[in-house]
Order: structure tokens, then sequence, then C-alpha cells
């Protein structure tokens, strides 16, 4: 329907993904009139393109396959990861929501999968969910709360007045118009998919393959940026390992390597520790040759496929005619075209290292971060997945509070303008842990909501 100028809101949530339905629903559910504004036809945001995986301690699904987590393992993680630069007041808020965000999702229907390891996870905990049914109830759940819901509404600018936002300028229908709330909240995700935004602020992944969602071009970024907000992580925003380097651009990368594959250049060279986090073996292959990678694996981990975990679904990427299978070592290096020879004694020498005949060249001893045994790559058929680096998400943005409060250039509050998910920065730090961006999103979604309509009754 026509957006008339006259409109007001308590709350206006820019962005529809999955902190921006958190937000829209926790708004209602504290009494504030509240809009979703969408800039595509359909909800989802990067939340639908992602590979699923939500890192939550403490779960019935880890009691399950017998893992021993807490939330202070979680924390010590994400700190480890973070390499010192993590806010620490987001972590707190992180690790205190992270079992009650779980409990309510799953008492609301929501199916977790077993727990895998991943990316700076010492015990596995990433816990596959059906992303595009999560925010399709999502969606439910916001319309039964009383939320409106705007698609194919771009938001241009932030309006405001004096030092504070009070409402948004929007374009519908190729017509402009302004809709004026006590509080707006920014959940318009990243910036992976344009590209002149990745060459000024990270200009060491211009030879990655762009990926994520369609609108994750740094709207959000760019409003904020422009009444003065400040930045933070940019400088640590990385790519990611495992996507094929040829054809139709894809969301979502395969990482075998965590599974027992070994990654290999064109020489045939493993290039550092396949258990390293993935953020830092794509760093690692855009420095081989071309840029490009090769994860070798046999039989065993191809049987360690899992169709839940995209990520980890391998053999859908043989289905797509992405991955070379061979009776032998020296057959695939030939179809690969990788030396024959060199390729043998880098399987041979690797399987001597991982089973204590020797140290292993790089160190390696699980799986991923401390999570499982690497086993011999002995058992035909032998496999290759070409793979190079790519960048679903941008980890590095707006500064916020532990309330979601965006701060300025100088470290104080923008009043009225909050912000949650992918579009903020400092939780993550110099680092990543797998499944930590959609638990992230969905909780200071939440949180950020709850403020936004406190705030808006405030003022």
């Amino acid at each position: 329907m026509p957006l008339s100028p006259e409109r007001r809101a308590d709350v206006i949530v820019v962005g529809g993904g999955l902190a921006g339905l958190m937000a829209v629903i926790e708004a209602r559910r504290h009494g504030a009139s509240a809009i979703v504004m969408e800039k595509r036809d359909r909800l989802g945001g990067s939340t639908t393109v992602t590979a699923g995986l939500f890192a939550f301690a403490g779960t019935d699904e880890q009691r399950d396959a017998g893992v021993d987590d807490d939330v202070e393992s979680l924390r010590e993680d994400l700190l480890r990861a973070g390499n010192g630069y993590c806010d620490l007041a987001l972590v707190e808020t992180y690790c205190h929501q992270q079992l009650p965000m779980y409990r309510w999702l799953k008492d609301h229907g929501i199916r977790f999968g077993p727990p895998h390891g991943g990316s700076n996870q010492t015990k596995p905990r990433s816990h596959s969910v059906d992303t595009v049914q999560l925010v399709a109830w999502l969606e439910s759940e916001a319309r039964r709360a009383g939320a409106e819901i705007e698609l194919s509404v771009g938001v241009e600018r932030l309006v405001i007045e004096g030092d504070q936002v009070v409402g948004v300028r929007i374009s519908n229908g190729g017509r402009s118009s302004q809709i004026f709330a006590r509080a707006i909240v920014l959940t318009t995700g990243g910036f992976s998919q344009n590209r002149a935004l990745v060459e000024l602020l990270a200009p060491h992944l211009k030879a990655a393959r762009l990926a994520g969602a369609e609108g994750s071009t740094g709207d959000g970024l760019l409003m904020a940026w422009k009444i003065g907000a400040g930045l933070r992580d940019i400088p640590f925003i990385k790519g990611t390992f495992g996507v094929y380097p040829w054809g139709p651009p894809q969301v979502n990368g395969l990482l075998a390597v965590y599974k027992g594959a070994i990654a290999v250049n064109k020489r045939a060279e493993r290039f550092m520790s396949e258990a390293m986090p993935y953020k830092l073996l794509g760093e690692g292959c855009l420095r081989q040759p071309g840029g490009i990678g090769f994860q070798i694996f046999d039989q065993k981990v191809l049987e360690l496929s899992d169709p839940e975990a995209p990520i980890y679904d391998i053999a859908a990427r043989i289905r797509l005619g992405q991955v070379m299978s061979a009776g032998s070592v020296a057959e695939l290096a030939e179809q690969a075209e990788l030396p024959a020879e060199k390729l043998e004694r880098t399987i041979a020498a690797y399987n001597k290292g991982i089973t204590g005949a020797r140290d292993d060249e790089f160190g390696r001893k699980t799986l991923s971060g401390g999570v499982g045994k690497p086993t011999p790559i002995d058992s035909p058929p032998f496999f290759c997945y070409p793979s190079t680096t790519f960048l679903p998400a941008t980890y590095g943005g707006v500064p916020v509070t532990a309330a979601g409060s965006v701060l300025d250039v100088y470290g104080v509050e923008i009043g009225g303008l909050y912000a949650a998910g992918e579009v903020t920065g400092g939780f993550h730090g110099n680092g990543y842990m797998t499944g930590s961006a959609l638990s992230k999103a969905a909780i200071f979604g939440r949180t950020t909501g709850r403020s936004a309509a406190n705030y808006a009754f405030s003022a």
C-alpha cells in the first residue's frame, strides 16, 4: 500500500533478516508500535543463505552426543578467537543470553541438528537449523504480534533533528517519503555484495569471490556513517576458505578439511594446518598460486557428509559435479592437473605425521579447533574438491553498546539509533567462531528491540 509521509511508529526496524525479525517481535512484545522494512521482496536477508549453524553451549543435542560443554568454555573460545579485540560487554551478553535463546527457539518448534565442530571451537557446538523454516516462523510470529511488515521498501537515509535520529527516508514504487519514529533499529546486514565498499574497506579481499545475500550492500553502514557513527573491526574482515572457484556465485563453501581432508596448492603442497580457523585458511589460500587450493580426501571423509549442514554436505558437491574422484592418488592428481608424485609424497608424509610416526609438518592434531582426531587418507576412492576464498559476510561495522545503541566517532550514543547483526562491529574482534553470527543476530536482535521500545517510551 502507499506509504504516507505522515506515518509514524514507535520503532522502525530496517532489514528483515533474523536480527530484524527478532527486534520487531521484541519491540511489539514490549508494547511499541513497530514496522520492519525490507528492501527486497522477501524476508530472510543473509539468514537464509548461510550455513545455518548456531553456536550454543550446554544444549540437549550436545548432551545426547556426549559433548560436555558449558558457558565458560564458550566464553573462552570467543575471547580467544577475538584475540583481545572483542568488546567484553557484548561477549558477556551473548554468553548470558545464549542458552535462554536456544530454549526459546526450541520451545517454539525450531529443530536443531547434532553438534558439529567448527572454527575456533574447543567443543562441538555448531547446531544446524533450517533457516528458511526459521524465517517463516519468525514472520508469522511478527505478524501475530501485530508488527507491520513492508517489503520492497528501500530505506535511503536516516532523518535527524539536532543530535537525534527521528525517522527514515524511504523509496517505494519510485516515490520518496519520510516516516517518523522514536527509535530506529538498523539490521541491514553487511556489505559483501558491494564491491566498491569491499575494495575501500577490505582491499586485501579484492581477489576473493563475493557472496552473501543479494541485499548485503552496506546500506545501514553507509547511512549510519553519514551521520557520524563510528567503525569497529573493519581491519579484521576476512574471507572464508572452501568455495568452488568457478561457475555461478555460491552462498556456502565446503569444509571437508574439518572432517579429515587436507588442503594443497597447485604444487600439491599443503600450505597450513587444516585445523586452523577457516578465515585463516582463506587468507592462506589467497597467497597460493592463482588463489586456488584443493581439498583432498578419501572414502572415510565422504562418509561423514551431512546434508543438514551445507558446509559439510560433501555428497551435494559430488552431485553438482564439483568433486573429482579416482581409484588412486595418481589418477586423482592427473584429473586435477596436480603433480602426481608430489601429491603422493604429501599424503604419505601427512599420514605418518598424524599417526605419530613423526610430527605433522604443520602440527595438525585435531580436525578443527580442539575437536576430533585426523585419520590417514588411505581408503579409496580418493576425492578432490577445488577451492578458493570467498566473502560471504563482513563481520565489522558500527560500534554498539550491549543494549544496542549505536556509538558515534567519539564513542557517544546517537540518540534514537540502534543496530544489531552483521552491520555491527565489536563482538567478533580479530576472529570468528563458527555459528556465532546467527546466534549473535538472534540474541542482539531481541536485546536491541527491547532497548528501542524502552527508548521510544522514554523519548
